[in-house]
């Protein structure tokens, strides 16, 4: 095996020393070789949004209107929204469901205090068994859910689709470091 040059060691010998002196390896110092993110601040421009929420699971509902509820709250007045619901999921609208899933109505109920409006897609609403009088009156069916969406965006509004996994963005700082967690 042929031995190292002397300016090989040297080169090696400094790189270790720099990262030893480096204060990322501080102790109290997390490594951060890019440094430390910057917040912007800025005042959004009133938004039209049309959230898609289409699934069979109602939990999927309940994310979309809490990522809605979040994305209401970073958004100037003037903004607007349209939340379209389009699946099996419309049953936690069902008049006869709303015991089981009274959480989603009441944040249903609370985003359309806050000036959302909803479109059920009528599709869905007779496939699962539905008619227009089952279903609370938070918002109106309309003949297809996609195509609801469709004319919403040619209107002008972005679409959003919220994905379930962002349920499980609450403390996910601590799955990877529990020893950082207040107790």
């Amino acid at each position: 095996m042929p031995k190292p040059s002397t300016a090989a060691i040297a080169s090696g010998c400094a790189a270790v020393l720099c990262a030893l002196a480096s204060p990322a390896f501080a102790a109290d110092e997390p490594f951060a070789p890019y440094g430390t993110a910057t917040v912007r601040t800025q005042q959004y421009a009133p938004l039209k949004y049309v959230v898609e929420s289409s699934a069979f699971d109602p939990a999927e509902v309940a994310n979309t209107l809490r990522v809605a509820g979040q994305m209401l709250s970073l958004s100037p007045k003037g903004s607007e929204m349209v939340i379209v619901v389009i699946g099996g999921a419309i049953r936690a609208f069902a008049k006869e469901n709303y015991d089981k899933y009274l959480p989603i109505v009441a944040a249903a109920a609370d985003l359309k205090q806050a000036g959302v409006k909803f479109a059920f897609c009528g599709s869905s609403m007779k496939g699962a068994g539905f008619a227009a009088s089952d279903l609370h009156g938070l918002g109106e069916v309309v003949p297809g859910g996609y195509v609801e969406v469709a004319e919403l965006v040619a209107k002008g509004y972005a679409s959003i689709r919220p994905p379930l996994v962002l349920q499980q963005t609450k403390d996910a700082r601590y799955v990877d470091q529990p020893g950082l967690k207040k107790k």
